[in-house]
């Protein structure tokens, strides 16, 4: 349907203005009539950018108007949206009134606070750029450097200036609110009649800003600190100020008084001394106690410079708390002693008092007492609680005293006089009892002999009293009754209930008041013995020394016993002289020979004149100083291959008698038919007429008086112990039983052990056989040119030119071998200690789980290296030989002894030599040492951690299990290798 037409006398124009939002329609009356619509004024509106805002309804009204208007009119014809500015945030400020005795501090404080200083955080993303290293493809490439960009966040503050008008201030403690912030709100956008957004105003102050002492939170301000607030517009700050605050209080036990001191600013007024030491009276407590004004004042100033709270600082003298339970030696009584903890003391903690009673084990105690007076002590006045009985014990009885009864035989008083007047004629042996001055021997009363070990006395048994019990309820042994007064001196010693004489002599007493005086004086007589052999061919001679005041051995009575015993021939003087010397030193002389006899010489028939020295037979050796020797034995008679053993001397030789060391003759025998027969070892020679004997092998001589012979062996059934002494023997030694510690066997042939081996010395120039193997306790050493054979080898040191076979274990032995080491049972373990075989080892294991350490070296002559060692050690002599001349010649040259000077010189050369010569077989033999040898080691088990191997000064350490290996040296690549065992 058309819209209706309006007829206007006049003219219409359209404008806008007002930034956009009126769309404006202006009237002209006129004498010209036009025909408008309402859609004609809207085309008009649109063409003149007029989009939104337009109301036909409005325009039809405006229309309608018009037709009758004679003036000129105006009306708004579109409408646009205004924008709706943003609000800023806005500071309800809380009621914070200054307090009256503030206001002065007030004024000062806030009129020097200056302009405020506002800041606030700034936060920007900042590009940074790193360089980073990348792991390379190859691990032999080097790392690619890879430069790697980021953004990280960066906080700075900068400041806001804000208007510095203070339009407020007050008063706010640390926690307190100071504004409610209303929240901003958001600004709305409009829109012009041309359809176009009209923006609106940007806030130039948005925020309330929180100043110094102020955090903005949660749409609150809250004060940080303590002070005078200001604020502004949109500003709020803290001027910091606090006065001092204090009080005393006394502590729990009323025994110290404590100040609590707030500092706060140091313009606020400090109390004074009095005013503090007056609060403390007032609680109450002692101004004796409590510290001087000077020391309250220099505190308070250093409390301000703390510049902190504190809390119960000490306004006492210090002293510190003491509690300790006192038990009396007999522990029949238990004291507490509390004193309380006064100023910087430590103080009396009742839960330590009653930790201290607790823990004591003390018994019978009555705690609700304890508690009621500890506590009654703790909250009363007094500082000390003195000697308080917490226990007390029950006390033992004495019983009854011992007796004692003399176990010695005293003399007679007549023969008691004569020894003392013995001894008193000994003024030197007396000098050596240091008891004298105070138990003279003129003093002493009775005396009898005793040796050593004798009882001297017995004490009855000790009968206790009845038994008490102590504080600790553990009960006390009722005390015996007392000893006798027995004051002891030399060699007397007390055990349990028996006095004992520690040393022969006389035991000698006294009683005086303090008691029994007792000693032991040393006296022993000299003893003289002389006796013969049965076949009176020998007297032998036994001294023994005398001890303390006894009889001393004189040659005088030396001289007595042998003419006692009936000698008067054969006498070596020598010898009796040299066992008076030795006697009167204070040693033994023990059946020492002094007289020989001589045997019976036939006639008439051949003789055979030994030319060897022929073993003695003696089961003991005599030493050059008198001392016996059962060790090394004169038992076997040895001869080597060539020796001149004996002559047989012409039936022509005269019968000659013989005698005794008593002068009796013995008849020489008439002379019976000669006949001696040739055993194997020996031949027969006529030299110079006479026919002579001489050893075709080395070996021991037998001689029976019917046959004599050579045996290339000896043989000991039984074992190498005292009854057989040591074993040297030219030949090969076999031994039925065992070698016994500190024994030695030395053979030019085989040893031979049908048993086992101490810790002895065992030399071979052939091989040793040990049936039952060597426990040597680190002391054994089995040397041989040749082969060790043993059932099994205990700390033992082996040294072989050949070969050392084991059959069980080895364990800890120190072994050199040129040849291998076998180790050939299922048992044959190789534990511990050092191995060298230059052809290697053979084991069923080696090492143990507990990682036992072990080297072995193989593979090159160790008999080289022990040559290597001795001519390093000349070469160390040589060497210090040659600085040592060198000195000399230096020495000589500044005196001008030209003599030695010359002699020094050629010594030197001569040295020089020598070194020249030893350094050319050190290279030799090093060189040869280098020399390796086809060898391994061979393990049927394992081998387990701690074993090292070594060879050519290269090691190989085990630090695992390994089994069924082999071992050997690679030369070619110089190392030492492994190999699964074929």
């Amino acid at each position: 349907m058309p819209s209706k037409k309006f007829s206007l006398k006049g003219a219409i124009t359209i404008s806008i203005r007002n930034n956009f939002l009126e769309g404006v329609l202006q009237f002209k009356p006129g004498t010209e009539t036009i025909q408008l619509d309402v859609q004609d004024v809207v085309s008009l509106l649109i063409a003149q950018g007029v989009k939104e805002g337009i109301s036909p309804q409005n325009i039809e009204k405006i229309l309608k108007q018009l037709e009758k208007a004679t003036e000129p009119q105006e009306f708004i014809v579109a409408r646009g949206t205004p924008p709706q500015n943003p609000q800023p945030e806005k500071a309800v400020w809380q009621n914070l009134p200054i307090p009256e005795p503030l206001q002065k501090d007030a004024q000062t404080a806030l009129s020097m606070a200056g302009v405020p200083l506002i800041t606030q955080e700034k936060v920007e993303r900042v590009k940074v750029e790193k360089v980073i290293e990348k792991k390379p493809s190859l691990p032999f490439l080097p790392p690619k450097k890879e430069t790697v960009t980021s953004f990280e966040k960066k906080v700075t503050k900068e400041r806001v200036y804000v208007d510095p008008t203070v339009l407020g201030v007050g008063y706010v403690k640390a926690g307190e609110k100071v504004a409610l912030i209303e929240p901003m709100t958001e600004g709305i956008p409009g829109k012009g009649v041309n359809g176009v957004p009209i923006p609106f105003e940007p806030l130039i102050e948005p925020y309330v800003y929180a100043g110094k002492g102020i955090e903005k939170k949660n749409g609150e301000l809250i004060a940080l600190q303590t002070g005078f607030v200001r604020w502004g517009k949109n500003w709020a700050e803290i001027v910091p100020f606090q006065p001092h605050t204090w009080e005393v209080s006394l502590s729990a036990d009323k025994a110290s008084c404590f100040l609590s001191f707030n500092p706060g600013n140091r313009e606020a007024r400090l109390p004074t001394p009095e005013e503090i030491l007056a609060a403390a009276e007032k609680l109450p407590y002692p101004r004796d106690l409590l510290l001087p004004p000077d020391e309250v004042e220099a505190l308070l100033h250093h409390l301000l410079s703390f510049g902190k709270p504190v809390q119960n600082i000490p306004l006492s003298q210090s002293a510190d708390a003491k509690a300790e339970i006192r038990v009396t030696e007999d522990k029949l009584k238990a004291f507490l002693y509390l004193r309380k903890g006064r100023g910087k003391g430590k103080p009396l903690s009742l839960k330590e008092v009653g930790a201290l009673i607790k823990n004591s084990n003390l018994k019978g105690l009555n705690f609700e007492k304890i508690k009621a007076d500890i506590l009654a002590f703790y909250q009363g006045p007094s500082y000390e609680l003195k000697d308080y009985l917490l226990a007390e014990g029950k006390p033992p009885t004495q019983g009854p005293d011992r007796k004692f009864e003399w176990s010695v035989q005293f003399y007679e008083p007549k023969k008691w006089e004569e020894l003392k007047r013995a001894a008193l004629a000994n003024p030197e042996a007396l000098s050596a009892i240091p008891s004298l001055s105070v138990f003279p021997l003129e003093s002493v009363q009775e005396a009898g002999p005793v040796v050593k070990d004798q009882r001297v006395l017995v004490l009855s048994p000790m009968i206790p009293g009845q038994a008490g019990v102590d504080v600790y309820g553990n009960p006390i042994p009722g005390i015996p009754g007392k000893d006798p007064p027995l004051i002891l001196f030399e060699n007397l010693e007390k055990k349990q209930n028996v006095l004992i004489a520690t040393s022969d002599g006389i035991l000698e007493k006294r009683t005086v008041e303090e008691g029994i005086q007792l000693r032991v004086r040393p006296h022993k007589d000299g003893e003289v013995k002389v006796t013969l052999s049965p076949n009176r061919m020998e007297a032998f001679l036994t001294l023994q020394p005398s001890q303390g005041t006894g009889k001393p051995v004189t040659a005088d009575w030396v001289r007595q016993e042998i003419q006692r015993a009936g000698i008067v021939r054969g006498l070596r003087e020598d010898l009796i002289l040299d066992a008076l010397d030795r006697v009167q030193k204070g040693k033994p002389v023990v059946e020492l020979p002094i007289a020989l006899g001589q045997l019976p010489q036939e006639g008439g028939a051949n003789q055979i004149k030994f030319l060897i020295k022929l073993a003695s037979q003696e089961k003991v050796t005599i030493r050059s100083d008198g001392t016996a020797d059962y060790k090394n034995r004169d038992l076997i008679t040895t001869v080597k291959a060539g020796d001149l053993i004996a002559e047989v001397l012409p039936p022509d030789t005269p019968p000659q008698d013989g005698w005794d060391v008593t002068g009796k003759p013995i008849p020489a025998k008439a002379a019976t038919p000669f006949t001696l027969e040739i055993g194997p070892g020996i031949r027969t020679e006529s030299r110079d007429g006479k026919n002579v004997l001489i050893a075709e092998a080395n070996g021991e001589l037998c001689y029976d008086n019917k046959r004599i012979l050579v045996q290339e062996s000896h043989v000991i059934k039984g074992n190498i112990d005292l009854s057989t002494g040591n074993v040297k023997f030219p030949g090969s030694v076999v031994i039925s039983g065992s070698v016994l510690s500190g024994f030695y066997v030395m053979a030019q042939g085989d040893i031979k052990v049908g048993e086992g081996v101490e810790a002895a010395l065992l030399s071979a120039d052939g091989s040793i056989y040990i049936q039952q193997g060597v426990k040597g306790g680190g002391k054994a050493v089995l040397r041989t040119k040749k082969n060790v054979y043993a059932s099994f080898l205990e700390q033992t040191t082996v040294l072989a030119v050949g070969d050392v076979k084991v059959k069980n274990a080895c364990l800890r032995c120190t072994i050199k071998s040129n040849g291998k080491v076998e180790l050939v049972s299922e048992k044959g373990f190789l534990v511990g200690g050092t191995i060298k075989a230059r052809y290697g080892v053979s084991a069923a294991g080696i090492g143990t789980e507990k990682g036992v350490r072990t080297e072995i070296s193989f593979g090159q002559d160790y008999l080289i290296a022990d040559q290597i060692e001795l001519a390093e050690k000349e070469m160390k002599k040589l060497n210090e030989t040659k600085v040592r001349l060198d000195t000399l010649i230096h020495q000589c040259g500044k005196s001008g002894d030209r003599g030695n000077l010359e002699l020094y010189r050629k010594e030197k050369l001569k040295t020089l030599k020598l070194i020249e010569s030893l350094s050319l077989k050190l290279f030799t033999l090093r060189e040869k040492f280098e020399q390796h040898f086809p060898s391994e080691i061979q393990v049927r088990g394992t081998v387990y951690p701690g074993v090292v191997i070594e060879s050519h000064g290269r090691y190989h350490e085990f630090t695992s299990p390994k089994k069924n290996i082999k071992i050997q040296f690679d030369q070619s690549s110089g190392r030492i290798t492994e190999s699964p065992l074929e």
